[in-house]
């Protein structure tokens, strides 16, 4: 007879073969997943006997951080497979704050070779074998027990195991029997394991690189004041994994367009051109937040794994470790000690200052003049709750170093408290690569010290190489600085790491625009105004480019559509159109401009709005002086107009060279 012999076991209606890894019902195949399966076979193996958690972990998840609950969600998955429930099982038996037993009757089968062979097991037979090995086996004998008990196996999966020679098992064991039985049975299982290990290589799974969060969907009502969580769930579930260094995670901006109607798994996956997924759903009933979380393969929707937590609201630290762990150990084969430290690390321990985080954060995503400012206030009250939080820090420098673009407040303002901010977070917290990325855009875009801008933004990617907002603001200081090729490597690089961003996607643009290459601008402005209609920036970026080669229909075309975009009536947009008809394209510059001189009257605007608008008029003198108001005011936008080319009229002017010298541009 052959000695590979298929085994299968059969209890009550259910029949467990083990070659094809598959359990039925009645004929009908169950579907569970590889973990599910793997364990219901260590305890239909045990024949009864205890099985201690550790035990199960480390036979499952070897080498590998996994979280105890992962084990209660894939017995529950066996439980609901069965149609039991937890506490009267009858198949798998709970001993509280131990482990678990199968205990329903077994019949073995093994056919092979024209035999018919079965083996019948019963609780009543191994009730002799105790559940920890006697005392009096020492030495290897001891260890083989342990080993055995424990279902250690030189193999990497369960499923690779060879079967036992048969007709060596008794119905009935003594107990002296039993236990000689126990330590052939595991030196057999060894030697047999290894040996089918070196016959058929085990297939490994395709390796996942890159994975994206999407925000959580709420289930029920939206109770007032939770808007945050399934934002700021997702948002600290990525700043958490974006830790491993093995994985890159899609930025929480890239996910923000997900926010109101999270599409299917896979289809998010292939958009953000990611390996896979992780989705979830919350319901927040009184004090309590259940989630339901399932990672996906994006390849083939596998279902990698899943997790359904149940925990007070002021759990969310617990809930947050439990996920990112899991999720972690099951992309990973095998984490570092300091990443699960990282993974675990709680940056406060005062739970209503994390919560105001997260709020905060969650407005800072929305990115509008309102939410920046409501952030901003979040983020105060999260440090004088516990004024050691360094991410609180960090949050609020990414507050303020956004206020001067979206027109709240001049960058005097706001960027000298981003570096105190930034700078307080890095002494809390000194590897904290969001902070290292922020103090450097406040060196490079108000202090213009582009040399430690430069270091700052190497040690943030040194800390977190797949951070993508470092590798855009790198790669847009790089452009500013004429270094074209080192920019194209960074902006490239941050594309890959968040392809769904829109302004990433206009650098590139602007970086061929730069570089003198106006057909390649023009599409890539374009592609990304298709990409992102609503984006309204890349249509002024593409009224520069078209103006730039005398394409003045298109230039006006995108001139009206930007305006349109930041809110114009149809009457107003029609009013343009016929402005441009009629008088031409210098006059509908000089209408844009009268308009921004009205706003300046009531709200900020920066003065580099109007120097980059008499510069289009050809209007040097005026061009010339807003350009020195925008110099004194240190708005970072003075830092690219060494090789913008809009600014080219003015090239030849030595109080334009001047200028250049005064911000250290080359």
């Amino acid at each position: 007879m052959s000695e590979e012999i298929r085994r299968v076991y059969e209890f009550g209606h259910f029949r467990l073969d083990v070659e094809e890894c598959a359990l039925w019902r009645d004929g009908e195949k169950i579907a569970l997943t590889q973990k599910a399966l793997e364990l219901l076979l260590i305890l239909v193996e045990h024949d009864g006997r205890l099985v201690t958690k550790a035990e199960l972990v480390e036979a499952l998840w070897p080498d590998t951080y996994v979280d105890e609950n992962n084990l209660a969600v894939t017995v529950s998955m066996l439980r609901k497979a069965f149609g039991e429930k937890a506490g009267a099982g009858q198949f798998i038996e709970t001993v509280p704050k131990r482990g678990y037993r199968f205990v329903a009757p077994v019949t073995k089968i093994t056919p092979g070779s024209g035999d018919l062979i079965v083996e019948r097991h019963a609780r009543t037979v191994i009730t002799v074998e105790e559940e920890e090995p006697p005392k009096e086996l020492e030495g290897d004998a001891g260890a083989d027990v342990r080993k055995s008990l424990a279902g250690e196996t030189q193999a990497k999966s369960i499923w690779r195991r060879r079967a036992l020679p048969l007709g060596l098992l008794l119905l009935v064991l003594t107990l002296a029997g039993a236990l000689a039985y126990v330590l052939w049975k595991a030196k057999r299982q060894r030697d047999s394991a290894a040996a089918a290990n070196a016959a058929q290589p085990t297939a490994t799974a395709s390796p996942i690189h890159s994975i994206a969060i999407l925000p959580l969907k709420t289930i029920g009502a939206v109770q007032p004041g939770d808007e945050y969580l399934g934002i700021g769930m997702a948002d600290a579930l990525i700043t958490r994994l974006g830790s491993v260094r093995q994985l890159a995670v899609r930025s929480t901006s890239a996910i923000m367009r997900y926010a109101n109607s999270p599409p299917e798994p896979r289809a998010a996956g292939r958009e953000l051109g990611v390996d896979a997924v992780l989705e979830g759903s919350l319901q927040h009933e009184g004090d309590r937040l259940r989630l339901t979380m399932q990672l996906v393969e994006v390849s083939d929707g596998a279902t990698i794994w899943t997790g359904q937590f149940d925990e007070h609201l002021t759990g969310l630290f617990e809930l947050q470790d439990s996920i990112s762990g899991q999720v972690a150990a099951a992309l990973l084969p095998h984490i570092s000690s300091e990443q699960r430290e990282l993974l675990a690390r709680h940056e406060t321990d005062d739970r209503e200052a994390y919560k105001l985080y997260l709020k905060g954060r969650y407005h800072w995503n929305k990115r509008t003049p309102e939410s920046l400012q409501e952030s901003i206030r979040l983020l105060d009250e999260a440090i004088a709750r516990d004024p050691l939080y360094a991410l609180a820090y960090a949050g609020l420098a990414d507050s303020f170093v956004l206020l001067s673009e979206y027109g709240v407040a001049p960058p005097a303002d706001t960027f000298p408290r981003a570096k105190v901010a930034a700078g307080r977070a890095l002494q809390l917290e000194p590897d904290l690569a969001e902070a290292h990325t922020t103090l450097a855009y406040v060196f490079a875009s108000y202090d213009w010290n582009f040399a430690e801008a430069e270091r700052e933004y190497l040690r943030a990617l040194e800390l977190n190489p797949n951070y993508a907002t470092a590798h855009q603001w790198y790669g847009e200081l790089l452009c500013g600085l004429k270094r074209f090729d080192e920019s194209e490597r960074e902006l490239n690089r941050a594309v890959s790491l968040d392809p769904l961003s829109a302004v990433t996607q206009m650098d590139v643009g602007l970086l061929l625009f730069y570089r003198r290459d106006f057909d390649a601008a023009i599409s890539q402005f374009q592609k990304t105004a298709q990409s992102f209609p609503d984006f309204p920036s890349t249509r002024m970026a593409l009224s520069l480019v078209y103006e730039r080669v005398g394409n003045l229909d298109g230039a006006a075309a995108a001139l009206i559509e930007f305006v349109r975009l930041l809110g114009a009536d149809e009457k107003a947009v029609g009013s343009l159109r016929e402005l441009y008809k009629q008088q031409g394209y210098q006059a509908l510059l000089k209408t844009l401009l009268a308009g921004a001189d009205t706003e300046a009257r009531r709200h900020y605007v920066p003065p580099f709005t109007r120097a980059a608008f008499y510069t289009r008029l050809k209007d040097r003198e005026n061009a010339l002086l807003w350009l020195g108001k925008a110099y004194a005011e240190r708005f970072r936008y003075v830092t690219y107009i060494g090789g913008d080319p809009t600014f080219d009229f003015l090239r030849d002017d030595a109080r334009f060279q001047e200028l250049l010298k005064r911000v250290g541009l080359p």
